[in-house]
């Protein structure tokens, strides 16, 4: 595989393990290393930081391996946000994984075959691994679809895609007051509430240790659709108290199941944003109840065209 693979890594060797060995099934040729340091004062920190970047020298594949370890602890966003731009400071596309990350084989083949259909194609800002579990009929036939939503438990993009993510979301103070992040919502009060806490903490909070929003904060000013398949490329495996972020073992996003996809790919009959692939978004994050109406609908309407006089009524409307 030839399209380069951004690794971040820290103190869970354990999880490095797992991430590496599915990373291990497409041998990419060069694999861009970013490691943090370990916390001042933490000897559990040394050891397992150690015990990551072991597991990084001893890949078996012929490949090259670049990287950029930081000797004292930045924190996930600082850590982040700097080995993306380094990243991108050297080539013009990546796909980005965290340690706790497994990806199915099949991503990397995808994220590398659509980073080069959209390499020149501004409106696309990302290539995500993560997909609803039981939302197929979202997309209609095609492999993929595009939302709005941005989602960084693997996934992929462009330099000229990162140029437009600014750390501090300088123009955040500009809309907040506005209509203007509803319009972008489709005014869903919910969703707009829950984004404006997000972006007011990120914007206000330099030692915020999330990051992803502002990313996801630069998809919506720039007008960015998200790229999601439509199969479930990655479990995110890190949930559990160790984490910085995700610290709940049984949440509803925690260990998803994966299931390949199949090429050659469909590919949608147009670059547009598909809202029902957003509502699905929403949905699991309970902040749609148009959503759930939909699936609910959806799910019993299935089960009635499995009986026997369903099965008549719809030969008879064909």
């Amino acid at each position: 595989m030839k399209t380069p693979v951004a690794l971040f890594i820290f103190n869970r060797p354990d999880l490095l393990k797992k991430t590496l060995s599915q990373i291990a099934r497409v041998k990419p040729k060069r694999i861009f290393v970013v490691a943090d340091g370990p916390r001042q004062n933490n000897l559990d920190d040394i050891v397992k930081c150690a015990a990551s970047r072991a597991l990084v020298d001893a890949i078996g594949w012929d490949c090259e391996i670049i990287k950029n370890y930081s000797n004292v602890n930045l924190g996930c966003r600082r850590r982040m946000v700097s080995g993306i731009s380094w990243v991108f400071d050297q080539v013009e596309s990546a796909i980005i994984i965290e340690d706790d990350c497994v990806l199915d084989p099949t991503f990397f083949l995808f994220a590398g075959e659509l980073l080069d259909r959209y390499g020149n194609d501004k409106r696309v800002m990302a290539i995500c691994a993560v997909s609803p579990l039981d939302g197929e009929y979202a997309f209609r036939g095609a492999s993929y679809s595009f939302a709005r939503h941005f989602q960084s438990w693997g996934w992929a993009t462009w330099r000229r895609a990162w140029k437009l993510f600014d750390e501090n979301i300088a123009k955040w103070p500009e809309v907040k007051d506005t209509h203007w992040l509803k319009q972008k919502i489709d005014g869903n009060q919910r969703e707009a509430e829950y984004l404006h806490r997000a972006f007011d903490n990120v914007h206000r909070s330099s030692s915020h240790q999330i990051w992803d929003f502002h990313f996801y904060f630069a998809c919506l000013y720039h007008d960015g659709l998200v790229v999601y398949p439509r199969k479930n490329l990655v479990s995110n495996i890190g949930y559990g108290p160790d984490a910085t972020h995700t610290k709940h073992e049984n949440h509803r996003y925690a260990n998803w199941k994966t299931e390949p996809l199949l090429f050659p790919l469909v590919h949608p009959r147009s670059v547009k944003r598909n809202r029902l692939l957003d509502e699905l978004f929403l949905e699991r994050q309970d902040l749609s109840i148009r959503g759930r109406l939909r699936r609910k609908l959806l799910k019993y309407s299935r089960i009635i065209l499995r009986t026997s006089l369903g099965k008549l009524v719809w030969q008879k409307l064909r």
